[in-house]
């Protein structure tokens, strides 16, 4: 299982074990009311998204704080040259809402896939009206433009543009963690097939 963790936050990659907790999370009406698709979902519906995005260009990960899951966040659709992946972020822990996790979530998510996996834009769908994600999306300079469903704006970014604003960003995180080992970004996990390449290659070989 691929593991992120970073800002004393642990991102595990989405596995069998996760289904029925990502699935009520997603299903809380205040998280539901913030997504395109708004419909409850079912157990059913939940094993056939999961044989659907586990592949080597999909990363869902569930996010734990402090041992205690809190949220999911995913970079799917990664295409073949590296170059874009759609980023997608849901609290159901209504604790950290309006605190900076999600931003260090974000951030956690942007710096591995634009500079270990070297993706060149990140983009995603978010409803207009959902404000808490829109100014996560501002507070990192993402442009907006309007988006083929109502009432939705796809919001971008380059990595040109995220390095402009990652010493900001960067020295936000410095500012927030006493301890400074919690800046630093550990990756764990074995090779597999449903890595990319790219990050097999930051992955430990068997053994050692």
């Amino acid at each position: 299982m691929l593991t992120l963790s970073r800002f004393r936050l642990r991102l595990e990659r989405i596995t069998p074990a996760h289904l029925e907790l990502v699935r009520r999370g997603r299903n809380r009406d205040f998280v539901r009311q913030n997504h395109i698709y708004q419909k409850r979902i079912t157990k059913e519906e939940q094993a056939t998204w999961f044989e659907k995005i586990n592949r080597p260009d999909t990363y869902y990960f569930v996010v734990s704080r402090h041992n205690r899951p809190i949220a999911a966040t995913h970079m799917r659709g990664i295409d073949a040259g590296l170059t874009k992946g759609d980023y997608g972020l849901f609290v159901w822990d209504r604790r950290h809402h309006g605190t900076p996790v999600p931003v260090f979530i974000t951030l956690l998510m942007l710096d591995f896939f634009f500079l270990d996996v070297g993706l060149e834009l990140v983009e995603g769908v978010i409803l207009e009206k959902n404000r808490a994600i829109r100014k996560i999306c501002e507070f990192f300079h993402f442009s907006f433009r309007t988006a083929p469903e109502a009432g939705s704006l796809v919001t971008y970014s380059t990595r040109a543009n995220y390095l402009s604003r990652r010493d900001f960003l960067m020295n936000f995180a410095e500012k927030s963690f006493r301890d400074k080992t919690e800046l630093d970004l550990k990756v764990t996990g074995e090779k597999s097939t449903l890595h990319l390449n790219r990050i097999n290659a930051l992955l430990p070989a068997a053994g050692s």
